[in-house]
């Protein structure tokens, strides 16, 4: 496994919210409550704008991922290697792996499964980790994908805190190693 990815920052363990005194453990809201604050409109509004700067700065790769199909595949993709980062799943992300996945079945074919991953390494949305068989060979997320991730979750985190002052951005960027986890 390629370093850059693994070894980001030290292990996010369970007990690492609990025993850190920079972080309180944020509130749990329903919909209704979510919707009764003060700042939900400008909350809204203002996450639009910042994720659509998103879109601005790489609108080829946004564009990519944005049809459901693809935008599914490259979720789950995401899954299997946060999986493996965080040791839920050690053998990690293969094309082969997300072929014999059934709930993708439906949605795309082999030949779908590698057109998209041929996009993807040209967009260097993933990498290829080592040499061999396109479909056996360990990809990782290339890091203008793990920083556009990482853009997406902490815009969303301070969304939240700008509704209720918690401190889940700050968290984040002290524990780094959250993004796989979230």
């Amino acid at each position: 496994m390629d370093s850059r990815h693994l070894n980001r920052d030290a292990a996010l363990t369970p007990g690492t919210l609990e025993n850190s005194s920079s972080f309180r453990s944020p509130q749990v809201y329903d919909l209704a409550a979510l919707l009764s604050f003060p700042k939900i409109e400008e909350t809204l509004t203002g996450i639009g704008r910042e994720l659509t700067q998103i879109h601005d700065e790489t609108p080829r790769i946004v564009h990519y991922v944005s049809d459901l199909h693809r935008w599914l595949i490259t979720q789950i993709a995401l899954s299997l290697y946060f999986d493996q980062v965080t040791g839920i799943d050690p053998a990690g992300l293969t094309v082969s792996r997300l072929l014999k996945m059934k709930p993708l079945k439906p949605y795309a074919s082999r030949n779908t499964f590698s057109s998209h991953f041929l996009q993807m390494r040209r967009f260097n949305i993933f990498m290829v980790e080592a040499q061999g068989d396109m479909r056996t060979r360990p990809l990782i997320p290339g890091e203008d994908a793990l920083r556009l991730i990482r853009i997406w979750l902490d815009e969303h985190l301070a969304a939240l805190d700008g509704l209720d002052g918690g401190e889940r951005v700050a968290f984040s960027k002290a524990h780094p190693a959250l993004l796989y986890h979230a």
